[in-house]
């Protein structure tokens, strides 16, 4: 696992053991961060904005996006051994000024509030089970009534899911969300999601 551009470009990181974590394909995240940074930034950067990465194992998602030029990155894990190679993989890179970490559950664990205005890009890679029992009382369908209630999101929040490609074409989602796009790699799905406008 590595980071693929920007500050850190090429700097290896800690991956945590265990089949819950799905380290992401380098090709998987350029194609990711291409469409994000287009969006939130510029072609391969973003602006200072703030990252919220749920589920987040050792932190692959949100250190890709803090090397690209984002301001800062709340990380959320209930693992310990995702915590402690997160913990690794932010000291290796000298960057715990910018980096939050928060040990728990991403459906009840209290979420620092961002530095300006909102998180503007949140990643969710759960668990596949998880993904594939989502409803609205589930662990990651109140994980996502969360965004914009009680965790404070920016007016042009992007979000960032992924989850089996078996899931079906058309996953049903908590109210407030709209599969903006998706995109298929092998055996994932990536979804875009928006915020519902009235």
């Amino acid at each position: 696992m590595r980071i693929i551009a920007g500050e850190f470009r090429g700097r290896t990181l800690s991956s945590p053991d265990g089949a819950e974590t799905r380290p992401i394909l380098d090709r998987v995240k350029q194609a990711v961060f291409d469409r994000v940074c287009v969006r939130l930034g510029q072609p391969s950067l973003l602006d200072s904005i703030d990252v919220l990465d749920l589920y987040c194992g050792g932190g692959s998602l949100g250190l890709e996006a803090l090397s690209r030029g984002a301001a800062r990155c709340c990380f959320v894990d209930e693992s310990p051994a995702a915590i402690r190679s997160l913990r690794a993989n932010v000291e290796s890179l000298g960057i715990a000024d910018r980096a939050r970490i928060v040990a728990g559950r991403a459906e009840s664990a209290v979420i620092p509030a961002a530095d300006r205005g909102g998180y503007s890009l949140v990643f969710l890679d759960p668990p596949y089970p998880l993904s594939l029992g989502l409803s609205d009382a589930s662990p990651l369908g109140r994980t996502m009534t969360r965004l914009g209630r009680e965790i404070q999101l920016g007016a042009r929040c992007m979000v960032v899911w992924r989850f089996p490609i078996d899931y079906g074409s058309r996953p049903d989602l908590p109210g407030g969300w709209r599969l903006a796009e998706r995109c298929d790699y092998g055996s994932m799905s990536v979804a875009f999601l928006g915020r519902e406008t009235a």
